[in-house]
């Protein structure tokens, strides 16, 4: 280190019983070039498994919310999205945003960028002007930038007159971009665009660099982990690949239940749409349509998948099944001698605290606390009203149901459902703020337990952890952000 006057040190606090941290502090002691010692623990000693770092999360209760990381978790995902967008060794990869973002960090980003010995280049402001000068002189390949980054960027670049050309990808995220600056992109910068959707639990959808232009500019693309097709077209089989010999064990970090330490697997229910197929029984009875005269079940393409089948990759644990009792005596001497809920809850009461997954101006859609039915969802106007017709004209009455629609529609892109419930509840004596619950019914549920045996709390509700609601919420905010923003009324 004096040879050489290290500005750090990084190393193993000790070897071999010698204090390698004491004589760093004694160098920087007598000399000031060594400015910071960075130690690890020795091999063998600690796993990666464990936790590497928290993120904040999107979500909005009381407390700000951390989504704890492993290093294999977050090795995995830099991994996986550093192959969808073909880094290589000659990339060069632009931190246009914080390098401590999550985005910038591992979306490939600059750990991405790293591991497959490419050039990561960091500047010293976000500033427009600096990052295109920047792109020219280092001959950057790839960059990530924030929708209101690239518009700045779109804008300042015909008279800056940089030279972009070395750019093959840019990527957006962090944020809804509209279609009109996606296809600004190309034409500007002769590039490829790139639609990034992150939460910090760890979903990451993407857009495939090799995808139609209509998807590209209206989709955010499926997960890093979608399930690999051979060229054929044909799914390959688990188990075994076409060589006949048996692939390497997946990652832990991509078991859904990896990502929360000392999480177990259960049964998943928070898995995105298909990747379980199912066949319900169809019992005949008179009057119902059977076999060949049955119209083919349809489901509308989701704005997440983009039609395509996702894979369960590293996703937060999911909500397991299991209803416990409810004190229904306590409820209810809560709503009804209670403050109003949503009202107490937009006012930001800490007794009523709720994951948000969707706010405008007049509504607000938030997660049950004691949901009956996994990924339940109440969405309410913000306004104290309490009746669901007679208080609303019809301008109103349209805008809050189309606001239901999307959010159930979000619903139902993160949670495979057999049916989705929409009902509004509620008393002047109790809970009287209108509010409609937006509830999914997983496939495979007994007939008799489904419709009002699945809503009723008197049957027992769920108990997800804060982590676990904090997920979903994650997960839907995601989904919601992929959709298009709510339509407008017609007038």
């Amino acid at each position: 280190m004096r040879v050489g006057q290290a500005v750090g040190y990084v190393g193993p606090a000790a070897h071999r019983g010698f204090d390698l941290t004491g004589m760093a502090a004694d160098i920087a002691a007598q000399d000031p070039f060594l400015r910071r010692v960075f130690t690890f623990e020795a091999p063998g000693r600690s796993s990666a498994d464990q936790v590497a770092f928290f993120l904040p999360s999107g979500g909005t209760t009381a407390e700000p919310a951390l989504a704890p990381r492993t290093h294999n978790d977050y090795a995995y995902q830099a991994r996986a999205a550093a192959e969808l967008v073909s880094l290589t060794a000659n990339d060069v990869y632009l931190a246009a945003l914080p390098a401590g973002s999550d985005f910038a960090f591992g979306c490939p980003g600059i750990l991405g960028t790293l591991s497959v010995g490419g050039t990561v280049v960091l500047v010293e402001g976000p500033g427009a002007d600096g990052c295109l000068a920047a792109v020219e002189r280092e001959r950057v390949t790839i960059t990530s930038l924030e929708p209101a980054a690239a518009r700045l960027w779109l804008d300042l670049l015909p008279r800056v007159r940089a030279d972009v050309s070395s750019l093959r990808l840019v990527q957006i995220g962090g944020g809804p971009l509209d279609r009109a600056t996606a296809e600004r992109v190309g034409p500007a910068s002769g590039c490829r665009l790139q639609q990034v959707l992150g939460t910090a639990e760890g979903l990451l959808t993407l857009t495939r660099p090799a995808d139609p232009d209509e998807t590209v500019l209206t989709h955010a693309g499926p997960p890093a982990l979608a399930r690999r097709r051979d060229p054929r077209g044909r799914r390959r089989r688990r188990g075994r690949s076409r060589g006949g010999t048996r692939p390497a064990p997946r990652p832990r970090s991509a078991h859904p239940a990896g990502l929360l330490p000392g999480a177990r697997p259960q049964r998943t229910l928070l898995h995105p749409r298909r990747v379980l197929p199912h066949r319900r029984p169809r019992a005949a009875h008179p009057g119902r349509r059977t076999g060949g005269d049955r119209p083919p079940h349809r489901r509308p393409v989701s704005p997440v998948t983009g039609g395509r089948r996702w894979e369960d990759g590293p996703m937060p644990t999911p909500m397991p099944m299991d209803r416990g009792p409810m004190d229904l005596e306590a409820y209810v001497e809560r709503t009804r001698g209670g403050p109003c809920f949503v009202c107490a809850f937009l006012a930001g009461h800490p007794d009523y605290a709720h994951e948000k997954v969707f706010e405008d101006e007049q509504h607000v859609a938030f997660l049950d606390r004691w949901p009956t039915l996994p990924c339940k969802v109440l969405v309410a106007p913000k306004a104290h009203i309490e009746h669901a017709v007679r208080d609303l004209d019809a301008t109103a009455y349209t805008r809050l149901m189309l606001v239901v629609r999307e959010v159930a529609l979000a619903v139902e892109d993160v949670l495979d459902s057999e049916r989705t419930y929409l009902y509004s509840l509620g008393s002047r004596q109790g809970n009287a703020h209108l509010h409609w619950h937006i509830a999914a019914l997983p496939p495979g549920v007994p007939y008799e337990r489904q419709q009002f045996h699945a809503l009723m709390t008197e049957n027992g509700v769920l108990s997800p952890s804060p982590a676990e609601q904090s997920a979903t919420a994650a997960l839907l905010r995601a989904a919601l952000a992929a959709r298009s923003a709510v339509p407008e009324p017609p007038r």
